[in-house]
């Protein structure tokens, strides 16, 4: 995609051009005369904007992404800039709704001038953020918030995802992990339920795909609405058909809501998959002993044994506090 991208437009915008300034004396002799070089406190920041869920039904999970920008700059700063320049981190509140984000991104670049934008959070905004001001500004767009396929098969140019993969593929290390189990303990009935939103929609396509690969049968296929506060109906069906195997698309809030409906009508499948929510710590201290068994998905976690991972998660922690 970089290849398709304007370098020197790029270039021009993040970093700013240099002058060295020469005049020439009255006789002809050039006398080169060379400002002193701006240290990184004298040059303007680069502007790096976006939005963020601080508040609505995303805010749960958005909050951690300011968080995580904000230390990526004060940590860029304090080791002497990006490009020789201070970084400046504008973060706007989109309310987790799609057309206030597009509204304050449009903002962030007529208004604020900024160079660089960074995502929000949630496949719901991320795509048409980028469909319709990233694509429309030809503004490079960096952002680990949206995962959802949909954002990446339509040939968009200027978004770049910092994760290592799609909402899709969410239950590919449960089904890597079920391949190694003795096969007549597998489950043979699934469920798969998800909210309607654009990630969880996608974390079902790859649920349904896996389960049609291992033979297991869907027994349940069904979207409930993004802010349903009453699941028993949907989970009461899953337990009627015999489903051993419970698979949902989540965010923090419906996450909660599955595993304390599961337990109201004592529903126990063999297992039950979870995606976003399950790798919040507030998961376990909201549910307690009730969270136990339940699987989640994540995209690192600090006892990933590669290097530097330790350090990280103890820096952040650290840092954040």
């Amino acid at each position: 995609m970089l290849d398709d991208i304007s370098r020197r437009e790029f270039m021009k915008k993040t970093i700013g051009a240099g002058a060295v300034i020469a005049s020439l004396s009255f006789l002809g002799c050039a006398e080169k005369k060379e400002e002193p070089t701006p240290t990184p406190e004298e040059k303007p920041p680069i502007k790096i904007g976006g939005t963020i869920s601080l508040t609505g039904k995303y805010a749960d999970s958005g909050i951690y992404y300011k968080r995580a920008y904000e230390l990526w700059g004060k940590r860029t700063n304090k080791a002497g800039g990006l490009l020789g320049r201070e970084v400046e981190i504008i973060i706007l509140d989109d309310e987790s709704d799609p057309n206030i984000a597009i509204s304050r991104y449009e903002n962030l670049i007529t208004r604020e001038n900024v160079d660089l934008l960074i995502g929000p959070y949630s496949s719901t905004i991320v795509y048409p953020v980028v469909k319709q001001i990233a694509e429309k500004y030809k503004m490079v767009l960096v952002e680990g918030g949206g995962t959802s396929a949909k954002i990446f098969n339509e040939g968009f140019k200027y978004v770049f995802l910092t994760l290592p993969g799609l909402s899709e593929q969410h239950a590919i290390g449960f089904f890597q992990w079920l391949s190694e189990q003795p096969k007549e303990t597998w489950p043979t009935k699934t469920a798969i339920i998800y909210g309607d939103r654009l990630a969880s929609i996608s974390n079902a396509a790859g649920m349904r795909e896996k389960a049609n690969e291992f033979g297991i049968e869907i027994v349940v296929d069904e979207k409930y609405p993004a802010d349903i506060t009453d699941l028993s109906p949907i989970i009461s069906k899953a337990k009627d058909a015999g489903a051993d195997l419970l698979m949902a698309g989540t965010y923090f809030p419906d996450a909660i809501l599955i595993v304390r409906t599961m337990k109201e009508l004592n529903y126990n499948p063999k297992a039950a998959l979870l995606t976003a929510g399950v790798s919040d710590e507030r998961f376990g201290i909201t549910l307690g002993k009730d969270a136990e068994g339940i699987l989640g998905t994540a995209w690192w976690h600090p006892s990933a044994k590669n290097p530097g991972s330790r350090e990280f998660d103890q820096r952040g922690n650290t840092e954040n506090n």
